[in-house]
């Protein structure tokens, strides 16, 4: 049997479409299977998320006690012997990149001191709570939105709609990925990327690194890079989108790609 060019073109043409389907499903598959490793099973931990809970913390030594800090409100201590502590967190903390992220509560009357590993959501790191002398050793994580565990392309800034004939590359993207702790992005022009943290509603930014590329009149070439470099920025989801609440009162405003 004769095949002619038409059926070739037509058969390359199913071809090419089947692959490129199965290779988008592929990745969405990947993104909703690591998103799975993220999901809490534990009905505390759920409630913590919907309570605005960032981080939490448990151990045995040298009791068995409880931690759960919530970042705009309160950081709460309690042993099994009765001990708790409620106190209002300080701005007084240190950040060490390579060791630990040490945190001071404190009221009038109380404070104490809690030591979280540098990657938060470690389980096998130790979380360390000072109080009165005493060092409690345990382990936590960050209590986190698993949504935001994907690709994301930047439609607005502020209320202003992105245009597409300003952007010859491509529209801004950003992904995280909360099992490596990482951010890669796009800006326009540049690739860009950085190490994060995800405490409760923010993200803290490492460093960010980025490409040299010159362009021309991108609106938003760098990504405001000097507003994510190293900041905490808040984050939420609206009608399935994700807005960055930036330092200077500014939002990004993103479509998920997958």
């Amino acid at each position: 049997m004769k095949i002619t060019s038409p059926a070739i073109a037509i058969l390359f043409f199913s071809y090419f479409f089947f692959v490129s389907c199965n290779v988008f499903l592929s990745k969405k598959g990947r993104i909703q299977k690591t998103q799975q490793t993220l999901t809490y099973t534990d009905s505390t931990l759920s409630q913590y998320l919907t309570n605005g809970i960032d981080y939490y913390a448990s151990g045995s030594f040298p009791e068995n006690w409880s931690l759960t800090m919530d970042f705009d409100k309160t950081f709460s201590f309690k042993t099994a012997s009765g001990i708790s502590v409620n106190c209002p967190p300080t701005n007084d903390y240190r950040d060490s990149i390579n060791a630990f992220t040490v945190f001071l509560a404190r009221d009038k009357n109380q404070s104490f001191k809690i030591i979280l590993p540098n990657r938060w959501n470690e389980k096998n790191s130790t979380t360390l709570v000072e109080y009165k002398g005493i060092s409690y050793q345990g382990h936590g994580g960050s209590i986190i939105d698993k949504r935001l565990h994907n690709n994301w392309i930047l439609e607005k800034v502020d209320d202003e709609q992105l245009d597409e004939s300003n952007f010859t590359n491509g529209f801004p993207k950003l992904n995280f990925n909360l099992i490596q702790y990482k951010m890669n992005g796009f800006d326009g022009c540049n690739g860009l990327g950085s190490e994060i943290k995800v405490l409760g509603n923010r993200i803290q930014f490492g460093p960010i690194y980025s490409t040299l590329k010159a362009c021309d009149n991108i609106p938003t070439e760098k990504l405001r890079i000097y507003l994510l470099n190293a900041q905490l920025v808040e984050y939420y989801f609206t009608n399935d989108q994700l807005v960055l609440y930036l330092i200077n009162d500014s939002r990004l405003t993103f479509k998920k790609k997958y």
